[in-house]
Parts: structure tokens; C-alpha cells; sequence
């Protein structure tokens, strides 16, 4: 029927709940880090006190989402290794989550806080900001996860949707 929102019911044919954590930055709050959303990183994992590394979930980028997710986390913990080893960390790739459910799954790759438009083809939504291509969300495999990232990173005009899907 729908989804009880407060006190009322919201009619809805199909309801997605995103469930998500609220970071514990206490300790980054009381060693005087930078904290929004998160304890606040550089490219490098490095946080406002040069000397101290963040990552995983409580950790954001400056130019970008915190992202609650293992493969995220992973991608992180290399960025904060390079870090400290004072070596360049590869540039940061767009986030990519995955889910699978009732024997179907969703691979979400970008990121779209808000966009114009989404373009539906085959298994493939794809949210478009601005004219371009900010997140794709692909349903049971219908593009391989690392091609949609590159694709995504490139930022593409809705109109190449062609190239990824042909």
C-alpha cells in the first residue's frame, strides 16, 4: 500500500529504503581534526593534522561523499597507506556500492545528490546532472562494473549512454 512516513501513509508502488550510519567522531572532534560528515580527508587520507590518517566509513573527502561501504573502505585504507608513505595516491574513483537482494542485484557507481533527468536502456539507469552522466545504477550485470565506472568518470553527455550501451 505505501510507507508510514511520521504519522502518515505515503502511497507509493515501490518504497527503497538507504540505510546508513551516522559517523562516532568524538575523538577526531576532541584532537581538534576537521569534522563534516565525517572526519574530513585529503586525497591522500591525510586529515587537518598532518600527521594523522583517516579512513573507512568516518572519513570524507573534501571533494566528495563519505561512502559507506567496504570496497570504499578498501580503496581508502590503500589511499592512507600511500599517504604515509609519502607516495602520491592513485587518483580517487568514483564511489561504486553493490547490493543483492531476493536473487537480483544493484551495482550504483557516481554519485547524483540531485539530478535533471534519468535515462532508462536495457537494465541501466542513468542519473544525469547538468547534461551529464553523474551515476549510473545497473541492475543484474547489464554492464560490467569497471567499464560503468570509467564511464562515469569521464562525465559524459547523456548522449553517450550509446557507446556504454549499445
Amino acid at each position: 500500500e505505501g510507507i508510514r512516513v511520521d504519522a502518515d501513509l505515503v502511497p507509493a508502488d515501490f518504497v527503497l529504503a538507504g540505510v546508513g550510519v551516522t559517523p562516532r567522531v568524538e575523538l577526531a572532534l576532541a584532537a581538534g581534526l576537521s569534522v563534516d560528515d565525517g572526519v574530513v580527508v585529503d586525497a591522500g587520507r591525510r586529515t587537518s593534522a598532518p600527521a594523522i590518517f583517516a579512513a573507512g566509513d568516518m572519513a570524507r573527502p573534501a571533494d566528495g561523499p563519505r561512502v559507506e561501504h567496504w570496497h570504499a573502505a578498501r580503496e581508502a585504507g590503500e589511499a592512507a597507506a600511500l599517504g604515509m608513505l609519502g607516495e602520491a595516491a592513485s587518483p580517487r574513483r568514483v564511489p561504486w556500492v553493490f547490493s543483492e537482494f531476493a536473487g537480483a542485484s544493484l551495482d550504483v557507481v557516481g554519485w547524483a545528490p540531485a539530478w535533471d533527468e534519468i535515462v532508462v536502456r536495457g537494465g541501466v539507469r542513468a542519473f544525469v546532472a547538468g547534461g551529464r552522466v553523474a551515476q549510473l545504477a545497473i541492475l543484474d550485470g547489464a554492464v560490467a562494473v569497471e567499464g560503468a565506472r570509467a564511464f562515469v568518470e569521464r562525465q559524459p553527455p547523456a548522449s553517450a549512454l550509446a557507446e556504454l550501451l549499445p
